[in-house]
């Protein structure tokens, strides 16, 4: 089993200006920690829950879908957002759902 998300990494100019360079990390370790088989993108939704926000990562091949909950004082977010991270085979991008 070839794993992938292992090349270059790269972010959108809208990740960039928009998403806290923390969560930025933390959704690149979250793919890294994934274990067995990982699909070629790797979604994650943030939501604002009251002083908190809530972290969706999910994929479709093989099925699976984690919540995280993350304290508002360290992990921040404007508004609302899905994330893609998509592995090519050469590199990675994440990217705003909206950019894609």
């Amino acid at each position: 089993m070839k794993r992938k998300f292992k090349g270059a990494r790269f972010t959108t100019k809208g990740i960039n200006t928009s998403l806290a360079y923390e969560l930025q990390l933390l959704i690149w370790d979250l793919i890294d920690q994934l274990e067995g088989e990982q699909d070629y993108l790797q979604v994650f939704k943030l939501e604002n829950k009251e002083g908190e926000v809530k972290l969706t990562h999910r994929q479709e091949e093989p099925d699976y879908s984690r919540d995280y909950i993350l304290k508002s004082k360290i992990f921040s977010i404007e508004s609302d957002n899905k994330i893609f991270v998509i592995d090519d085979g050469e590199y990675s991008t994440m990217m705003f759902a909206n950019e894609y």
